[in-house]
């Protein structure tokens, strides 16, 4: 009776050691527009476990993680994984899950938003350079969170770039796509700086950009007849 009390009380210690892992999914850390750090605590509960992390827009989340290993302790550890490739200023949920040899369990659901993309902005001109009293046109998009209809302002200062920035015309509203243009319909009459600016604050400016100016050069040449006694004339 003894030896078969021993063997039963063997046989729960070793059922109790042995048990499928415990896993809480932690808060997110770390974010940005684009990235984030996922925490998690999880028990291995005394065998090889491994966990990975689900996440989505929504609780069926539709990706997830590579898995890990979580170890074999017996007791919570903390773990974490690093998302990249996010979209900006969007929800996503998340949750942890945990496998090993006695069973596959999974933590809460939990939420975190990415950071807005900040805005930014590029231009170019058409073309450039641009001959002498000919007209071009500055193109360009407004990139980040939010960049659909805002008003934008071109600038200029022309060489030497001693001068003040002065606004050219007047502002256009960016459209869905962050897209603008701003024809210069006057001719330009010297190499100049363009600038563009949106007109609300926070105020993000582009980088200068400097449109050449090609000279045009224009030769007439008329010649008369060679006769006895006449000259020949080039004019240019």
């Amino acid at each position: 009776a003894a030896l078969a009390m021993a063997a039963l009380l063997a046989t729960t210690a070793a059922t109790a050691v042995a048990a499928e892992p415990q896993a809480t999914t932690g808060a997110a850390r770390s974010l940005s527009a684009s990235a984030a750090t996922l925490t998690a605590q999880v028990n291995p509960g005394g065998e090889q476990t491994r966990y990975y992390f689900e996440y989505g827009l929504t609780q069926r989340y539709g990706s997830r993680t590579a898995e890990a290993s979580a170890g074999s302790g017996d007791s919570a550890r903390r773990v974490t994984t690093r998302l990249t490739g996010l979209r900006p200023n969007t929800t996503y949920h998340y949750r942890v899950v945990a496998l090993n040899p006695s069973g596959v369990v999974s933590g809460a659901d939990r939420t975190f938003r990415t950071r807005p993309q900040p805005l930014g902005l590029q231009i170019t001109a058409a073309p450039n350079p641009v001959t002498f009293g000919s007209a071009a046109t500055i193109t360009g998009t407004l990139t980040g969170t939010g960049n659909a209809g805002k008003a934008v302002q071109l600038q200029q200062r022309p060489f030497p770039y001693t001068g003040a920035w002065t606004n050219v015309g007047n502002a256009v509203v960016t459209d869905a796509n962050g897209a603008f243009s701003f024809p210069l319909l006057t001719g330009i009459l010297a190499t100049t700086q363009f600038r563009v600016r949106t007109v609300e604050a926070p105020v993000t400016t582009s980088e200068v950009l400097t449109l050449g100016l090609a000279v045009r050069v224009k030769t007439n040449v008329s010649a008369t007849r060679v006769r006895r006694g006449s000259s020949v004339r080039f004019s240019g």
